[in-house]
């Protein structure tokens, strides 16, 4: 299989067997690289001569590239691939690429040469490369195109590195910044001369170094320095007559502090008079340190009788808490399921008195219910009623519900105190609502009976009379799809300075009876 490099051999990768074409039919899978991004740090280490060798593989920028593009030795984009046939050699590929810049110095036993006659130029891989997008590898260079085109961008890019001549760093191509950094080789700051003084070029600075100027910064630096020694001198004999003062109240110190030392702690204080001054320190500083370390034992078996009393203390302590602890999980989980109880029975309660309400009303409907197509309802606090209605809280008020007979239609009467429709503020209006019973499917629909409003006079005079014959065709006398009907009647029924006058009787105690009359002379039974 053949292998191309940069300007010699590109391969597969390092460490993988190759077989000439003839004994290798089956097609090989093909293996891709992971390009990384381009890192800045990877231009200012790099040879700043480009002109040989491969290109780096930040050439791709980001994604996976086929290793098939890079130098199997060098690991480099390939720039002239190339290949050749080889044979196996003890189990190890024995190929290698023949150019200087694409040596591997860490595997020596990789240097086979193939011959010149065994290598000869990879055009298909080269017309793949020619295909591939790219962009330039010199840092700040915001160029992309095709490989083809890189070839002829590469070697003059202004962004690309040359060496310096004077200092032999990589230097950008950048005329701005190549001039600044040839500028910095010319001048040169004189070290003798005062800071801020302005550089000297080169040629300039043989004469500068001989004038008198620079010699006199020369001597007067030199001056400052003897100064500093002598100074420097003074310094030091003071310091050491210091450090003997320092030692002699320390040495006092320590008699004092032996001659308060318990008897048999091994600190005595005192010292054999021949030592110089380095080995008295020293010795002083170990009976101290013998005698602290006997006082330390003493105090660290105190305090370790001490600990064990508290740890045994707190281990009882711990166990009363976690006790403690358990017992509050016990009770909170009562509790918690107490509470659960609690919104159960109340939920409970909640329902039970829902259907008590809904009993107590219908008993109430049952108490006062009428059978026999006749009902008085009994409207008491209308004043109450017709100042709720005029303010909007409620306009209207039903009566409890009454039957022609005892499975016959379910009726009821609704009154607006302070009037509805053309009798609004005016009258007081009464309509005849039917409403939805349990044995409507008995009843013949559309309802067709005489309905008769009587306001009955309190004091015996004549009451106010209204009736009508329901429209059959109106959907209020229908069979009820709902609870109940449109209401129809008498938006005239009466006039309510008529109605609240004392003299006519109406309304005493705040008080009316309205009474309701269906006629069921013609009604026949089932």
């Amino acid at each position: 299989m053949g292998r191309g490099v940069s300007g010699g051999w590109a391969g597969v990768g390092p460490g993988v067997e190759s077989d000439p074409p003839a004994l290798e039919p089956q097609v090989q899978s093909i293996r891709l690289l992971s390009v990384p991004s381009l890192n800045p740090t990877f231009e200012a280490g790099r040879k700043a001569d480009m002109s040989i060798g491969g290109y780096p593989a930040e050439l791709f920028g980001e994604g996976l590239v086929d290793e098939k593009y890079f130098c199997i030795i060098c690991k480099k984009v390939l720039r002239e691939p190339t290949q050749a046939y080889c044979g196996d050699r003890d189990g190890v590929t024995a190929v290698e690429c023949p150019r200087p810049e694409c040596m591997d110095e860490d595997n020596p036993s990789q240097r086979t040469i193939i011959k010149d006659a065994e290598i000869f130029p990879d055009n298909a891989i080269r017309r793949e490369l020619f295909r591939l997008h790219v962009q330039c590898i010199n840092v700040g260079c915001e160029w992309k195109g095709k490989y083809r085109e890189f070839e002829t961008h590469f070697p003059v890019c202004e962004f690309r590195l040359e060496a310096c001549s004077h200092c032999n760093q990589p230097v950008r191509v950048l005329e701005m910044q190549f001039g600044d950094h040839q500028r910095s080789h010319s001048n040169i700051q004189c070290p003798a001369c005062p800071p801020g003084s302005n550089p000297i070029s080169k040629e300039e600075f043989q004469a500068h170094f001989n004038d008198c100027q620079h010699s006199g910064y020369v001597f007067a630096q030199l001056q400052r320095l003897e100064q500093h020694v002598g100074s420097t001198e003074q310094d030091l004999g003071e310091t050491k007559r210091q450090l003997t003062d320092k030692f002699t109240e320390i040495e006092a110190n320590i008699r004092q502090v032996a001659a308060n030392a318990p008897p048999n702690s091994g600190f005595s204080g005192s010292l054999p008079p021949d030592l110089n001054l380095d080995q008295k320190i020293r010795q002083l500083f170990e009976q101290m340190a013998v005698s602290l370390n006997e006082r330390v034992d003493t105090k660290t078996g105190t305090f370790e009788g001490i600990a064990n009393t508290l740890h045994r203390e707190l281990e009882k302590s711990i166990t009363a808490i976690e006790k403690l602890d358990r017992h509050r999980r016990l009770e909170s989980e009562k509790a918690e399921a107490s509470q659960q109880k609690i919104k159960s029975l109340e939920r409970t309660i909640a329902a039970k008195d829902a259907k008590i309400s809904e009993l107590e009303m219908k008993l109430k409907d049952v108490e006062v219910s009428c059978y026999d197509g006749m009902f008085i309802w009994k409207v008491s606090d209308f004043s109450q009623k017709q100042q709720d209605a005029i303010q909007g809280r409620s306009i209207s008020i039903y009566s409890n519900p009454f039957y022609t007979r005892k499975f016959g239609y379910k009726m009821c009467g609704r009154l607006y105190p302070n009037g509805d429709g053309m009798g609004k503020g005016s009258h007081m209006s009464v309509f005849f609502v039917i409403m939805r019973g349990e044995y409507d499917a008995l009843q013949p629909w559309p309802f067709k009976h005489r309905v008769t409003f009587c306001l009955l006079n309190q004091e015996g005079g004549n009451a106010t009379v209204d009736s009508f014959r329901p429209d059959t065709t109106s959907s209020s006398f229908k069979r009820p799809t709902t609870n109940m009907n449109i209401a129809s009647g008498c938006p005239l029924f009466i006039r309510l300075d008529t109605l609240t006058n004392p003299t006519n009787g109406f309304l005493k105690d705040d008080t009316l009876f309205l009474k309701m009359i269906v006629d069921i002379s013609d009604f026949k039974e089932a």
